[in-house]
């Protein structure tokens, strides 16, 4: 009887290491992938990427930063629009308007980004064809509300 009970601690402290352990694994990938804030690992790690240190990389990142510095002159004109989504989360949105609309896109950025990383230079193409603009700052990034995006699972309702 000793024997089984010693067993059956051994395996229920085995399993309690091992649930542990998938559950702090499993909370640091999804927190890695859903969280507002970037991990500091990951700040650092487009250093590390093959080629990012040729020259051709050096160059794009500088015509980068300079299309976001005209992009932030461009900031001062816009509109800020707010909303309420469906659950209650607090939304908001960036209108750039141009005299005599053709159309009207709206711009979403991506993961971890800003309208300013993503479209900064396409957006002096847009104003210059005609477009009022709307950039959309998803949940979980920027002025808007929540904790974490849901990579189009609730952003779907969003737009």
């Amino acid at each position: 009887m000793k024997t089984i009970t010693k067993s059956l601690l051994i395996l229920a402290g085995a399993s309690a290491i091992g649930t542990l352990s998938a559950f702090v694994t499993t909370k640091a990938l999804v927190d890695t992938a859903l969280d507002r804030k970037m991990p500091a690992i990951m700040k650092h790690s487009g250093k590390a990427i093959s080629g990012s240190k040729s020259k051709k990389i050096d160059k794009y990142r500088e015509m980068r930063r300079e299309a976001e510095e005209r992009f932030a002159e461009v900031e001062k004109l816009w509109e800020t629009v707010e909303l309420e989504s469906f659950d209650g989360e607090r939304l908001v949105g960036h209108l750039l308007r141009v005299d005599e609309p053709k159309r009207l896109i709206i711009a979403v950025h991506g993961w971890r980004s800003s309208p300013a990383h993503d479209f900064a230079y396409v957006s002096e193409f847009w104003r210059r064809e005609g477009c009022d603009v709307l950039f959309i700052e998803q949940r979980g990034q920027g002025e808007s509300g929540g904790e974490h995006m849901g990579f189009g699972l609730t952003e779907r309702y969003d737009v």
